[in-house]
């Protein structure tokens, strides 16, 4: 009986949190952080999304590299704020580091990514502060973890 009532509860929860995950269909915008560039994310259903982020790393001028980045997202949302969410997700990465002539290479890893999200009320746009770790199959003498990547996201919502 109590795995009945638990599993119950569970699917209440995740059910309920669906109703309300998500404001708008999809937007575009800047991301800054640790690396520059822009994202685009669309919603599949009201709580995934898939979003593609283009970046440039020009944090070590002989490791400059561009990235494309694409992800699946799932969206809490916190039903104590209108508008908050947290995400969780997915992806890979593909891109080239170009800074060094002599070290050009092809990139390509695994993303796990996690955030919260804020769409305004009143105005079209949309804010997201997330940690994208990367790991990096190709590109480096051996996998390459990238732990640090933060990125501060804004976007026009439509």
């Amino acid at each position: 009986m109590k795995k009945k009532t638990g599993l119950f509860l569970l699917l209440s929860v995740v059910a309920v949190s669906t109703l309300a995950a998500q404001s708008y269909e999809r937007s575009i915008g800047l991301r800054l952080g640790t690396m520059v560039g822009g994202s685009y994310k669309q919603f599949l259903h009201t709580a995934g999304a898939i979003e593609a982020i283009l970046d440039l790393d020009i944090s070590h001028p002989s490791q400059m590299s561009v990235r494309g980045t694409f992800l699946y997202e799932y969206h809490f949302p916190i039903i104590a704020v209108d508008g908050l969410a947290w995400y969780l997700g997915g992806g890979a990465t593909v891109g080239a580091k170009v800074g060094d002539a002599s070290d050009r290479l092809f990139l390509s890893g695994a993303d796990v990514i996690g955030g919260i999200e804020y769409k305004l009320a009143t105005v079209p746009l949309c804010f997201s502060l997330d940690f994208d770790h990367k790991l990096y199959f190709t590109g480096y003498d051996t996998i390459h973890p990238d732990l640090a990547n933060v990125g501060l996201t804004m976007r026009y919502t439509f």
